[in-house]
């Protein structure tokens, strides 16, 4: 079969939605592994395709190597927007890896960015900074940073993106206890998906709609949108979906207080949670049983429940379920009369809860830490800033006055050569010669002084020039750093008082030495240096 390319470039400009088939996917893991004919952009898009597809397919698993290739690869050809997206994807393996501080600068170095045309990169950084203030139990942040990206998104017009953000929002406003506003946030999500892919919203959307109208209190509304969607679920037979609508059924009859409905529906989510094997999923249902359980008086039972509740707590280390795991036995043991148990309990309930708000307490100070730490490395960063502009004025000031300087001496050389060859007016010939002196300053030209003046604005370009591509000739390598500063082939002749043609003979040489090719840009693999 003929090999067909890919679109890369409508691919990359679809970055968001990433609905292609398997084969598709394999395709271009393929072209990352065996690029062919692919440029080096078209190479780098591919890369960022495939590490943004992770979120889909792997949660919040990255593919270090592909970041590490774009890395490399962005050292022969670097774009403002092609950077951003490698800091952001190293911030979320910081993030990932435990290391915030880091992450939360490079996301924030992202953002600070002035180029243009780099919403898109923005959006994605908005969108995880949040998720590292939600991890920290930062919702005040994480709610501004997502109102932030929802305002990104709305300039560009990427409906898509609005839609999941709405989502976002919706839940950090309900872990807030903003309910109202999280209603409707909700429902926002589920029209803009509804517009966007022409049928009904995805099911996770409408069963967060009928979680946060339970916890406003309005069963009625909940239990019409339950049913419908509970049958097209069923029809589906997608076992995670079934176990979550089990259990929202199974909470809206505990607090319509039909408790025999109510336990047929939490059995049954406790049941898929056993055979898929999730113990924070199965641990929730086992409590809000629990709680059904000693209202209806089976406390023996409810007990048994408890226990369960309480070895998957052992197994799998969650705070809040721990804490709420002792707040149910203490109910528990008060209704069955075990008032000293239930003390005992209480102790260790009280205990587990300042326990969690330490923790909680904690988490937010360190966040405090690692803003004041991120500030202070912005502030540095901005001085360093500052200061590598100033060098670089005067680094260019220096060079400018060089080019004068050898101007001088080339004409100082012509006039010369006119004394020899205009014999029979040597007198004129003398006297041009005296006037150019004149212009010439005391001052020569100083290479090692030079060399370090440029070395204080680029200190690391020379040495990793000459670690990835030794072979390069000592005057190669001081045209390179020319052009480093954009000095033009003209300019560099002049400064070297060699001719423009032996310039170019340097720079085509040193070309083929670090591997580029004909249409590549020389300039952007120096600056990338």
């Amino acid at each position: 079969m003929q090999y067909v390319k890919p679109d890369i470039d409508a691919l990359f400009s679809n970055i968001f939605t990433m609905s292609l088939p398997e084969d598709e996917w394999k395709r271009l893991e393929s072209l990352r592994d065996h690029p062919g004919d692919l440029t080096k952009e078209e190479l780098i898009r591919v890369l960022i395709i495939l590490i943004r597809r992770s979120d889909f397919v792997g949660g919040m698993t990255f593919e270090e190597q592909n970041v590490l290739a774009l890395t490399n690869l962005l050292k022969l050809f670097a774009t403002p927007e092609y950077e951003c997206w490698r800091d952001t994807f190293q911030a979320r393996l910081f993030a990932n890896k435990g290391e915030v501080e880091e992450a939360i600068f490079l996301y924030r170095k992202v953002l600070f960015r002035k180029e243009a045309n780099l919403e898109s990169v923005k959006m994605y950084t908005y969108f995880f900074l949040a998720a590292v203030y939600n991890q920290y139990g930062a919702n005040n942040q994480a709610i501004e940073t997502y109102q932030a990206c929802l305002k990104l998104a709305k300039d560009v017009g990427n409906t898509y993106i609005q839609g999941y953000i709405f989502s976002k929002l919706a839940y950090s406003y309900t872990t807030n206890g903003q309910f109202k506003e999280a209603l409707e946030l909700c429902r926002d999500a589920i029209r803009i998906s509804q517009v966007e892919n022409g049928a009904a919203a995805p099911v996770v959307l409408r069963i967060q709609e009928c979680a946060i109208l339970l916890e406003i209190g309005n069963l009625e509304e909940a239990q019409q949108r339950i049913y419908p969607l509970y049958d097209e679920i069923i029809e589906t037979k997608n076992t995670s979906d079934v176990s979550v609508a089990e259990a929202t059924l199974g909470k809206l009859f505990y607090l319509k207080k039909d408790y025999y409905t109510a336990r047929n529906h939490l059995e049954r989510a406790i049941e898929i949670n056993r055979k898929r094997g999730r113990p924070v999923l199965l641990a929730n249902n086992l409590l809000l049983l629990v709680e059904l359980l000693a209202q209806m008086g089976s406390c023996e039972e409810a007990g048994k429940l408890l226990d369960e509740a309480k070895k998957i707590c052992e197994k799998v280390p969650n705070a809040y379920l721990v804490t709420s795991c002792f707040e149910m036995t203490v109910a528990l043991r008060s209704a069955e009369g075990k008032y000293d148990e239930a003390l005992s309990a209480f102790r260790e309930f009280y205990d587990a809860k300042q326990k969690l708000l330490s923790q909680e307490s904690e988490r937010r100070m360190e966040l405090v830490r690692v803003e004041h730490q991120v500030q202070q490395k912005e502030r540095e960063a901005e001085l360093y800033r500052v200061k590598s502009e100033q060098l670089e004025k005067e680094l260019m000031n220096k060079t400018t006055y060089l080019i004068s300087q050898s101007e001088i001496l080339s004409r100082l050389k012509g006039d010369l050569k006119a004394i020899v060859n205009e014999s029979f007016d040597p007198v004129q010939g003398i006297k041009r010669v005296r006037d150019t002196i004149k212009d010439i300053q005391t001052e020569t030209i100083d290479w090692e002084e030079y060399d370090k003046t440029f070395s204080s604005v680029h200190p690391e370009f020379k040495q990793h020039l000459l670690e990835r591509y030794p072979e390069l000739t000592p005057m190669e390598t001081k045209v390179c750093t020319l052009l480093r500063i954009e000095l033009s082939s003209k300019e560099i002749a002049k400064l070297l008082n060699i001719s423009q043609r032996s310039v170019e003979n340097h720079r085509y040489r040193a070309r083929k030495k670090v591997g580029l090719g004909d249409h590549e840009n020389f300039q952007q693999l120096l600056t990338s240096l």
